[in-house]
């Protein structure tokens, strides 16, 4: 009695583990775009406005900056579709067709769980950075003339008497030095360079005497040429297809603000198209419709996918996504 019992229990458990359902999900395709832009700030001098009149350039005359695209990287990444989900009973032949994943089980699809994503942005430039607020003392001496009232032997009389007053250098008079030291620079380096001078130079004192002269030359030239300094910025932006749709938002870029999502208010949308181009009709399912044991995959479609501003095309690629294409079936003995 005692055996027959046993083996009664044993033919229940060994039917039950048979039975035992497994949950799993279909691949989903993401498509991730890397994307890196340079950023280009040019500030102004302060001595820009006369830089026409005194030493004959045209330099820009007000801050500016402007960002272009340097390369874009784009590639996919297949996880599980949390909205594709079935389950089947287990057994040797699904657990050979189900990929384990960190994101649970996944039909006939290589899944890994997405990456993080690495935000990296470069320092800012400042507009502060000017060797000099001006050139030599920003002060001088003049002349100033005041009335004073001097009493005589009875009346008071009214005469002039000049004073020594420190005032503050205009901008244009500042400008006007920095002007002359640069062609005073030039002109003695030209006069060094054809031996005329009273001093003789030769050798390494002759290089030394044009280096200090030209870098004099350009540290007062930036107080009216300005400088541009350049940064780069790397960013990634992922786009997840949905039957349905077409068209998606993938990033903005601002020359002000570099790099920004999809959703924000400033900067120049980039889209990407995704339009599949091969698709089949799906397989008749006799098998699922008599109650047969079946496993449900995804065949991808092959996608034509475009990135740009909407007009202007940057890249064209063909990829397969899992989500847009159809569900098969595979009969499970």
């Amino acid at each position: 009695m005692k055996k027959a019992l046993l083996v009664t229990f044993g033919i229940i458990l060994a039917a039950g583990l048979r039975a035992q359902t497994v949950t799993y999900s279909l691949p989903r395709t993401v498509i991730a775009v890397e994307v890196d832009v340079m950023k280009e700030s040019t500030f102004a001098g302060p001595y820009a406005a006369y830089a026409k009149g005194m030493l004959g350039i045209d330099v820009p005359q007000k801050d500016a900056s402007r960002c272009y695209i340097r390369e874009i990287r784009t590639y996919v990444r297949v996880e599980a579709d949390p909205t594709a989900r079935y389950q089947a009973v287990s057994s040797k032949a699904v657990s050979e067709l189900l990929t384990l994943s960190p994101l649970g089980l996944v039909s006939l699809g290589s899944a890994s769980a997405a990456e993080s994503a690495s935000w990296t942005f470069a320092p800012q430039a400042s507009g502060k950075e000017f060797s000099r607020n001006g050139v030599g003392n920003p002060y001088q001496t003049v002349k100033e003339t005041v009335y004073q009232d001097v009493k005589t032997d009875s009346t008071f009389t009214r005469v002039p008497v000049q004073r020594d007053v420190v005032v503050e250098k205009s901008l244009e008079q500042r400008a006007q030095e920095a002007a002359n030291i640069i062609l005073r620079a030039r002109e003695e380096r030209f006069k060094i360079t054809i031996g005329d001078t009273d001093a003789t130079f030769s050798g390494e004192a002759l290089g030394s005497a044009i280096a200090e002269l030209t870098r004099m030359e350009e540290e007062y030239m930036v107080l009216f040429t300005g400088y541009t300094v350049s940064s780069e910025e790397s960013r990634t932006f992922e786009v997840i297809p949905e039957k349905g749709t077409e068209t998606y938002d993938v990033f903005r870029l601002s020359d002000s603000e570099g790099l920004l999502a999809p959703d924000a208010k400033s900067g120049k949308p980039y889209f990407m198209d995704v339009i599949p181009v091969q698709t089949a009709a799906p397989a008749a399912d006799e098998a699922a419709k008599a109650g047969k044991v079946v496993l449900y995959y995804r065949v991808p479609a092959i996608c034509a996918v475009t990135l740009g501003t909407g007009t202007t095309p940057l890249a064209r690629l063909r990829l397969p996504v899992s989500q847009l294409g159809i569900e098969e079936i595979i009969p499970i003995k």
